[in-house]
């Protein structure tokens, strides 16, 4: 026997006993067995120590590889069951791989042998989970299993796989190594996710994808470790290894995986997801792999991890994953702003919910934007949709976009604001309001019609302009168009609108009255109860912000213009659903007009209106003072208006809605609704708001057919008239998903409910 199987024979046979001790009985029995080899209790005392390490809970984990001691390795056996061994390939905490050669047939392969002095009974649950599911994995990019056996090697059976040796380089040495460009880095990502998506339908999730458990090969490869020539790099196919901390998902192989404990880390850290790095095992799925292909992605793509990790203690690392958001790649690096560092961030999302919700998702984003295509991961606007069509049609660049102010412009736009400091103040508010009501008059589909139409032209004289001509242009206009038909003009008239009228407004407004702070508040709440009447609510935002800042300055916190601006921000920020600032702002205006103007005055009535629909969705907790303050309301109309007055009936309606009493509130919803369309056509949002109201009350009520007719006429209505991205639009379009999904139309359900998601102002409020 060789020195260093006689080395390893004692080191075993002396660890073997030492772990069921501790304390003095250990310092005990290795001054006995030891004496005074210090070598020999250093090794065995280091081996005790990397089997206690609370730190070492990934068995598998990059960061474990090489830091167990050298005694791990053992000698080189010369054959593991009929393989005979070749060489080392690597060691982990489970044990040892090596390279070995299968006599017949004749190949070379990888023999992953569990080592004797880390055979723990979740280990060996480890180890046969690893072969149980490569077994079941048949797939080219994943690594194929030969033979899950035992052989002895002197102390006893121990477990063993041999599997296809893969000769490759790991997947960012091999991008590296060749100098790929951004788009070839991503096609090896999508290739990736292709894996994992076959992975995942089979049920199992690897739960520790990075680069050393991806290798790289091409057909021309023949050498561990080689680099690859970059003429064969789009010959390049991933394997994925070390399915050894992989979880299966279905019922065969879930009794054993469901044993990991609550609190235990698996995995390598700095590719975790937040749900993986907290150590919840029923936390984790399809999505935390998505997770770790981000972070992967992103290393490819800036050249270093999104979250630096390294050298922190576990506690300090975990809370990283969890809190701490990486640089956005548009930061790092110019060229990958846009669709490539929204479909990375995407993946990297803390909230799971917001991730792709499959690794195929993610792949075929990372195609279509290989292919020039508008990518998921957006709300497609109709500025983002025409940037990407450009690009594929260079020659519109030149004059198309311009084309759409000049559009907006001949449409009948020509309103400025005039704003001459030295005009009377009166007389400068007449001229303002007069703009401001042309403005909030706007048809703003007519005006999206205008713009189509004249794209339409621009680009086909910009295609004439370049040569082009015959059949070549007829297949552009009809491109072109098939697009056009998939983009909401509304939309885009709305931010020509906002860019070209109502900023320059807001600007102008600052530089020209510096001196006359009250003039510029009465117009910048003008400017934005125009915007907010259109639909622009994010820009009102700042008008009425700035003209509240300049009311509080100039006249205190209890003026009563100072409160009306107060109520107009917190309309403002209720109908954008950030309901806590709403509720303080709305409340204030409430309680100082009841302390100035009595409660029963027409602004305090106001307020509290106001401060009721705060609060109706502010939660359970609130509910008992929301039921409260609307029943107050409800009084107060009556009292004001008489109990036959649509208003009354209305807010009467609510009311017997929120206690719960849907039989008695529905009938007054459908009188309520039978004149309003009396009253108003059909494009008017004073009908369309409550047609998406009474849906949403059907469907609380359980009659789905009548919902979904209902929230289908809401949301054309909303769509053509305040477009694709607008909250009622969005709401109408949650309603209408759950209305689908609830009848069991999942897949008809499926594309209104992504599109909610994926809006910021989603949410299922009513609307005022």
């Amino acid at each position: 026997m060789s020195e260093e199987a006689e080395a390893y024979d004692r080191v075993h046979a002396i660890l073997s006993d030492a772990r069921k001790l501790s304390g003095r009985e250990l310092t005990r029995y290795l001054d006995e067995t030891c004496g005074r080899d210090v070598e020999l209790r250093a090794s065995v005392q280091r081996l005790l120590t990397a089997g206690s390490d609370e730190r070492a809970n990934d068995l598998f984990s990059e960061e474990q590889l090489g830091s167990l001691p050298r005694e791990l390795a053992g000698w080189l056996p010369p054959s593991i069951g009929a393989y005979t061994v070749l060489g080392k390939i690597g060691q982990g905490g489970m044990g040892v791989v090596y390279e070995a050669e299968q006599a017949a047939p004749r190949r070379k392969v990888a023999i992953k042998l569990l080592h004797p002095m880390t055979a723990t009974a979740e280990s060996l649950r480890r180890f046969r989970r690893e072969a149980q599911l490569l077994g079941r994995l048949q797939h080219p990019g994943i690594a194929q299993i030969i033979e899950a056996s035992t052989h002895d090697l002197g102390r006893g059976a121990q477990p063993f796989f041999a599997m296809e040796l893969v000769d490759g380089l790991p997947l960012t040495d091999y991008a590296d190594a060749n100098a790929l460009d951004v788009r070839a880095r991503l096609a090896l990502i999508a290739q990736l996710c292709d894996v994992l998506e076959y992975a995942h339908v089979k049920g199992v999730i690897h739960r520790d994808i990075k680069p050393a458990n991806i290798l790289v090969t091409t057909e021309e490869a023949s050498g561990r470790g080689r680099a690859i020539d970059t003429e064969n790099a789009s010959h390049a196919r991933l394997k994925i290894l070390d399915f050894g901390i992989a979880r299966a998902t279905d019922s065969d192989l879930t009794a054993a995986t469901l044993q990991t404990s609550e609190g235990q880390l698996v995995g390598t850290i700095s590719y975790m997801s937040p749900e993986q790095a907290s150590g919840d095992p029923e936390a984790i799925d399809e999505r935390s792999d998505v997770f770790a292909v981000g972070v992967l992605a992103y290393e490819l793509l800036a050249g270093h991890l999104p979250l630096r990790t390294q050298g922190m203690l576990l506690h300090e690392a975990v809370r990283v994953v969890r809190e701490d958001e990486p640089s956005s790649l548009g930061t790092l690096d110019r060229t990958l702003r846009g669709d490539v560092e929204t479909i990375v961030a995407k993946a990297l999302e803390k909230e799971k919910e917001r991730r792709y919700r499959s690794a195929a998702e993610m792949a075929a984003d990372i195609r279509r934007f290989l292919s020039n295509q508008p990518i998921a991961a957006r709300p497609p606007s109709a500025i983002y949709q025409l940037g990407k069509f450009a690009r594929r049609n260079k020659a519109l660049v030149g004059g198309v976009l311009a084309t759409l102010v000049v559009a907006l412009v001949g449409a009948g736009i020509s309103i400025a604001f005039a704003v001459d400091a030295n005009r009377r103040s009166e007389e400068l508010s007449r001229v303002v309001d007069y703009q401001s009501s042309q403005l909030a008059g706007i048809d703003v589909p007519r005006m999206g019609d205008g713009l189509r139409a004249a794209l339409m032209d621009e680009a086909r004289a910009a295609w004439e302009r370049a040569g082009v001509q015959g059949a070549q242009l007829d297949e552009r206009a009809g491109e072109l168009e098939q697009l056009l038909n998939g983009l909401n003009f509304v939309d885009l008239s709305l931010y020509t609108l906002n860019e070209n009228i109502f900023t320059r407004a807001q600007r102008t407004l600052a530089q020209q009255f510096q001196d006359q702070p009250l003039v510029e508040a009465r117009l910048l709440t003008t400017l934005a109860t125009t915007m907010k009447t259109l639909g622009l609510l994010a820009p009102a935002n700042d008008s009425y912000a700035r003209a509240l800042a300049i009311h509080r300055r100039e006249l205190g916190d209890e003026h009563l213009d100072t409160l009306a601006s107060v109520a107009e921000l917190g309309w403002l920020l209720a109908l954008r659903m950030e309901w806590g600032e709403a509720e303080q702002l709305l409340r204030e205006a409430y309680d100082v007009r009841s302390r100035l103007l009595s409660a029963d005055h027409p602004d305090t009535y106001n307020a509290h209106r106001c401060l009721t629909f705060v609060l109706a969705n502010a939660g359970p907790e609130r509910r008992e003072e929301y039921l409260r303050m609307q029943a107050w309301q409800c009084d107060w109309l009556e009292r004001d208006l008489g109990s036959d007055h649509l208003d009354v009936i209305t807010n009467r309606a609510a009311l017997l809605r929120d206690q719960g009493r849907l039989e008695e509130a529905e009938p007054l919803f459908r009188r309520h609704l039978d004149v309003l369309r009396e009253r108003h056509d059909t494009d008017s949002l004073a009908l369309l708001v409550p047609i998406r109201n009474f849906s949403e009350f059907l469907l609380r009520m359980g009659k789905l057919e009548e919902s979904e007719a209902l929230i289908r006429e809401s949301l054309e209505g909303t769509r053509r008239l305040l477009g694709e991205d607008h909250r009622l639009t969005v709401g109408a379009m949650s309603i209408l998903g759950m209305a689908l999904h609830r009848q069991g139309k999942v897949s008809e359900a499926e594309p209104y409910l992504a599109a909610a998601q994926s809006h910021e102002d989603t949410g299922d409020a009513r609307a005022p």
